[in-house]
Parts: structure tokens; C-alpha cells; sequence
């Protein structure tokens, strides 16, 4: 089913889409050995799946909040999101991961990478294909599905490559390049702590978390969807900087100026009818799906 703008209605206690009601599946722990809440997991499901051999696709839905606050289940991640990828036939899982500065990098792609495995692992279950599995993230959950989607290591820990990722959504991200988010740009100190918060004083870090610094041919890094807020000029630069080097190691991509939204607004206005961005976005993953039917 290709995606489309969808009308939304909400009755109190009931969302109640053009399509028909979702199931929500709440508070997944997915590490098997932890209970931290953090490690935990939304999955929406439409209350009737349309027939697919194999499952419906996925899209795994990464939160923002500078590494350091953010819900899996906030309105801003689901409000939009959810009633737009379920009308469509799709399941929308949403994730948390721990959070700084009780933690620091590389245990917030550590858990993305663990709540992927999971999913791959158990989606089925829930009427979802293993093998159409996406990604998108907001902000620093941008610079995360970026670095998950581009440095091999995290998911080879359980036995999977790049490749079981198969398109990519960035929202709104400059964490991409962490050295050039924290030289290059005057935003004041406050935001100069967060980045150090999160991925400390070391250089040999900043290079080690940052999505740019893994880009190279032959990795089967999937197709990606970069899309910045036409208010930041961090955001556009640092985007473009990546695509570039995405588009040099023969990645498929996309670059979007989403001019008539702020840093938030991509992020809450995603699935609205008509919006701009979520016709991009479509476009984009009903490609990514024709190529694998």
C-alpha cells in the first residue's frame, strides 16, 4: 500500500483513523537481562493487518532531546506518526534508550542498536516484516539512526549488518559530524554541554560518534532521507556535509530543506495531510518499498 496523507479523528480514550484502530503493545523491555525503562518499547499495530506475504513493513522511531531527556510515547514522536504510518498499513515502534549524563556515548547507540535486533528478532510476532524494517529519529534521535545506519559494529554484536536496515529518516540532526557541531558554530555554552554531556572531552570520541566518520563504499549502508529545518544553519550544513559524503560513497540520498518548519515542527508535523514533508517522506519509503517487492 503506498503512503498517503491520512484524516485523523480523536475520541476520547480511542483513536479512531480513517482505516480502522491500532493496538498498542506498551512498554516492551527489549534487553532481556535489564528492566531499566529506558530499554523499553512501543509497538502500534493496525487492529486489522492487511494480507502480506511475510508482514507489513516497520519503522522504528527514535527519539530527540539533546541525548538527554525525550519518551518513546511523547505527542510530539506520536501523535502524527502514529495515526499516519498505522492508516497506511504499517507498524510503528517507538523507543526509548538511556539517557545523558547518567550515561555517555556509546551507550545511547548501544541500546538502539540492541531495540533493532529485537524488533528484527520479534516483529513478526506483531504481523510485521523482519526484512522491510526503516528507521527515523528527531534531533539527537537523527544523529543516532544515523551513526546505527553507518558504523557496522553496534548491530554486528547481534549478528546483523547494515543491510537489515532498509531506508533511513533523519529529522532534523547536526550531530552528525560532532567535532564541527561543537567548533564551527557560536550557540552558547549551554548547547555546548550538551554535546559534552553526551560524548564527553575526547576527541578520539567525538570521531568515534560521529555518523560521517563511518561513511565509506562497499558497506551496505541503506538509502537515506536527510531532511533540515530552514532556521538552523548548523543543521543545513552539517547535512549537506554528510550527504555529500554519503552521496561520494555511492549511498542513495536525499537532501530536503523543510522551509516552512522550525527544528520542532519537522518533527510534530510529520503525517499531517498535505504537509510537504510527509509527501517527501512517502515518496521516499514507497521507492524504497517497490525496489524490494
Amino acid at each position: 500500500m503506498r503512503l498517503l496523507p491520512t484524516l485523523v479523528i480523536v475520541i476520547t480514550g480511542i483513536l479512531c483513523l480513517a482505516n480502522g484502530n491500532y493496538i498498542l503493545h506498551s512498554d516492551i523491555p527489549y534487553k532481556s537481562l535489564e528492566k531499566n525503562p529506558l530499554n523499553f518499547l512501543d509497538i502500534y499495530r493496525p487492529d486489522e493487518l492487511e494480507s502480506k506475504t511475510g508482514g507489513i513493513p516497520v519503522m522504528i522511531m527514535i527519539h530527540g532531546g539533546a541525548w538527554r531527556t525525550g519518551d518513546k510515547a511523547h505527542k510530539n514522536v506520536t501523535a502524527n506518526k502514529v495515526p499516519y504510518f498505522i492508516s497506511n498499513n504499517w507498524i510503528f515502534v517507538s523507543i526509548n534508550y538511556r539517557l545523558s549524563p547518567e550515561v555517555k556515548h556509546p551507550a545511547h547507540v548501544e541500546d538502539v542498536a540492541a531495540a533493532i535486533a529485537w524488533v528484527r528478532e520479534n516483529i513478526s510476532t506483531y504481523g510485521g516484516n523482519a526484512e522491510k524494517i526503516f528507521l527515523m529519529g528527531h534531533s539527537a534521535g537523527a544523529h543516532l539512526a544515523a551513526l546505527v545506519s553507518t558504523d557496522e559494529s553496534y548491530l554486528a554484536r547481534y549478528g546483523i549488518g547494515l543491510d537489515s536496515i532498509k531506508g533511513v529518516v533523519l529529522l532534523d540532526g547536526a550531530g552528525y559530524d560532532i567535532r564541527a557541531a561543537l567548533e564551527n558554530y557560536d550557540r552558547g555554552i549551554v548547547m555546548n554541554l550538551i554535546y559534552l554531556s553526551a560524548f564527553g572531552r575526547q576527541e578520539e570520541t567525538w570521531y568515534d560518534a560521529s555518523p560521517i566518520n563511518h561513511v565509506a563504499p562497499g558497506k551496505s549502508i541503506p538509502p537515506f532521507l536527510i531532511v533540515y529545518a530552514c532556521e538552523r544553519i548548523e543543521s543545513k550544513e552539517i547535512s549537506s556535509n554528510f550527504a555529500l559524503k554519503l552521496r561520494l560513497s555511492g549511498v542513495p540520498i536525499r537532501l530536503y530543506n523543510a522551509k516552512d518548519k522550525n527544528h520542532a515542527g519537522v518533527n510534530i508535523d510529520l503525517g499531517l495531510t498535505q504537509d510537504d514533508l510527509t509527501i517527501t517522506v512517502a515518496n521516499f519509503l514507497n521507492e524504497l518499498l517497490n525496489s524490494h517487492e
